[in-house]
């Protein structure tokens, strides 16, 4: 083999051994790409399931009589006022049933659930009213929202709720309106 020809395949070898140490370090960037992408979800999994945890974790007022009155409707009303948000429409408040609850050793209780359905709602409005409302109706507690597609930035929005109370609590007087003696 002569000289020339001896550098001509020694040139080939480190062309491709660099094109082939190239083409890893394009691979190893990519790679290096998608592992900090998935530390990023991993980081906000780890949030969102902390959360979670945390709002499950969370105990349930029961109210100390009987089954709570039905003026949830009223309720709603207040609260949409209380937030600033007299153009959200209450669609309908729909009563979703009323169950025992099984803890044992504890007394007998029940969950009145009911089911909200307001409109049109902007994100921030729904964040505004939940907030509102859990402020001041703290005996009804979120358990479920669903959002429909929204039209011009609005969405419709069902808000599930439930009420725990004690099962064998005598009933609850109502309470006196504003305005009027009890």
């Amino acid at each position: 083999m002569t000289r020339s020809a001896s550098h001509l395949w020694t040139a080939a070898a480190l062309a491709s051994a660099l094109l082939a140490v190239a083409l890893g370090a394009g691979r190893l960037r990519a790679a290096d790409a998608r592992a900090d992408a998935a530390a990023a979800i991993l980081t906000q999994v780890r949030v969102d399931a902390g959360r979670v945890l945390h709002l499950r974790a969370r105990d349930q007022t029961v109210a100390p009589a009987a089954q709570p009155q039905q003026d949830v409707f009223r309720r709603v009303n207040e609260t949409l006022a209380a937030a600033g948000l007299p153009q959200v429409a209450v669609r309908s408040v729909t009563p979703a049933g009323d169950r025992a609850l099984e803890h044992p050793g504890a007394p007998p209780r029940r969950a009145q659930s009911v089911r909200i359905a307001l409109g049109p709602i902007t994100p921030a409005e729904l964040g505004a009213f939940l907030e509102r409302w859990h402020a001041e109706q703290p005996l009804w507690t979120i358990t479920a929202i669903d959002l429909t597609a929204p039209r011009q930035g609005a969405y419709q929005a069902a808000i599930s709720a439930s009420a725990v109370y004690l099962a064998d609590a005598p009933p609850a007087a109502p309470a006196p309106r504003q305005g009027t003696t009890p």
